[in-house]
């Protein structure tokens, strides 16, 4: 018999499952990488209700450390990158010595991509496990 999902395990699903398909793979990098934006803000409300990650299904014992730390690591990356973006911005006189936010926006989009495969794959596992494609989302 398997076990079902909590109301919130499950409610944590189904926002990660709207995220995804509100965001498409090459829209999501591209939209994630300004934190300023409501795309990046969605995200970012998602993962604080994600928290610590008591509410996530773990697929392998690392599996929710992985995407937690992943996640540290591209939010630091992301707010770093756009003080630098906006510095740029403000000072659009100084010449580019090729390491400005928009000469490495592509690394920013990589992380983000790699962060949303992280969710997809979290997605996949929770829909096969439990049988939830055709019901939700």
């Amino acid at each position: 018999m398997k076990k079902e999902l909590t109301e919130s395990q499950k409610a944590i699903y189904i926002k990660i499952k709207e995220l995804l398909n509100k965001y498409p793979k090459p829209d999501f990098s591209k939209r994630m990488i300004y934190t300023e934006e409501p795309a990046f803000l969605e995200l970012y409300n998602l993962m604080q209700e994600i928290g610590d990650g008591n509410d996530l299904i773990p697929k392998t014992k690392l599996f929710v450390k992985k995407l937690l730390d992943e996640w540290l690591r591209l939010i630091e990356s992301l707010q770093s990158a756009n003080k630098d973006r906006i510095a740029e911005e403000l000072n659009q006189s100084s010449n580019d010595n090729g390491f400005g936010f928009s000469s490495m926006s592509i690394l920013y989009e990589l992380g983000c991509t790699s962060f949303r495969n992280k969710l997809q794959e979290y997605s996949d596992f929770i829909e096969n496990k439990y049988d939830l494609g055709r019901e939700s989302a």
